[in-house]
């Protein structure tokens, strides 16, 4: 049942061509994501990755790189 709910809403958003409502939807997700038990400073660390990684400006790396990396230490 969660996965059509999830569908329906998807399905609902597409639809939606006013900002302000987005807007309202984003920021209730926004803010259950908020209230998950993370605590600020780790949060604005991932926010902080992740816009590195959005403007490319930080290296990625693949299971087996960092598998080998953590074997050698």
């Amino acid at each position: 049942m969660e996965n059509s709910l999830k569908l329906e809403l998807i399905e609902k958003l597409l639809k939606v061509s006013e900002e302000q409502i987005l807007l309202e939807v984003k920021s209730v997700l926004d803010q259950t994501f908020l209230d998950s038990k993370i605590p600020d400073n780790h949060y604005n660390v991932l926010l902080e990755r992740r816009e590195r990684a959005i403007k490319g400006e930080s290296k990625h790396y693949s299971w087996k790189e960092i598998k080998a990396e953590l074997l050698n230490k």
